[in-house]
C-alpha cells in the first residue's frame, strides 16, 4: 500500500450496521447494489447471464430440497457483526413464521461468483467464518466448480475442498440431504 492509501485509510470513517440500516431505510442506496462489509459500503458485482441463470436454477433446487427444514433466503442481508451486513446469494437459516429481523446465524452461506471470486474468498469467507456460518459454498462460475469451506476457527475455515459438476454435496447441517451439482453447475 502506498503512502497516500495509508493516510487515507487512517482517516477513513467507518459505518456500523445501525447507521447503514437507517440510511437504507431513507433510500440513500436505492439506486445502487451495495452491502456493508467491515464498516465500508461496498458495491456488489454486476450480474451477468450465467450468474443470473445459476441463481435462478439454485433457487428452484434449494427451495425444493430444503423446504421442510430451513428457509432459503435469496440475496437478502445477513447480520454478520456490528460492522457488516453482507447480502450473499443464498442463506439457509432456521425457519421463521414471522419477521424477526435479519438473521445472525445461518446453516449455510452460498455465493455465486464470476468477477468477484477473489473478494468472496479473501474478504467474505473470513467474515462468514467469524460466526454466522459453519459452512460456506462458493459457486465458482469461472472454473464451473463448487468450493466448499467448513470448520471455522478464529475467523478462518480450516477445511476446504472443491467439487465438480458430476459430484454431489451434503451440507454439514443436513447430512442426509444430497445435492447433485449438475443441477446448477454448467458444463464448460
Amino acid at each position: 500500500m502506498d503512502q497516500v492509501e495509508t493516510l487515507l485509510n487512517e482517516h477513513l470513517r467507518l459505518m456500523g450496521v445501525a447507521e447503514y440500516e437507517r440510511l437504507t431505510e431513507l433510500g440513500v442506496f436505492d439506486r445502487e447494489r451495495v452491502e456493508l462489509i467491515r464498516g465500508r459500503v461496498v458495491r456488489m458485482a454486476a450480474m451477468g447471464t450465467l450468474h443470473g441463470w445459476t441463481i435462478q436454477r439454485m433457487n428452484m433446487v434449494l427451495t425444493e430440497v430444503f423446504r421442510e427444514v430451513a428457509d432459503v433466503r435469496v440475496q437478502l442481508p445477513l447480520y454478520a457483526g456490528d460492522d457488516s451486513m453482507p447480502e450473499p446469494d443464498f442463506l439457509l437459516v432456521p425457519k421463521a413464521l414471522e419477521p424477526v429481523g435479519h438473521p445472525k446465524k445461518a446453516y449455510l452461506v452460498i455465493e455465486v461468483s464470476k468477477s468477484s471470486v477473489q473478494f468472496d474468498r479473501k474478504v467474505k469467507a473470513p467474515l462468514y467464518a467469524s460466526g454466522p456460518a459453519p459452512e460456506y459454498w462458493l459457486v465458482n462460475l469461472n472454473s464451473r466448480t463448487l468450493e466448499v469451506y467448513r470448520k471455522p476457527k478464529h475467523g478462518v475455515y480450516t477445511e476446504f475442498f472443491e467439487l465438480g459438476r458430476t459430484e454431489v454435496i451434503r451440507p454439514v447441517a443436513f447430512p442426509k440431504i444430497e445435492l447433485p451439482l449438475r443441477s446448477f453447475l454448467t458444463r464448460k
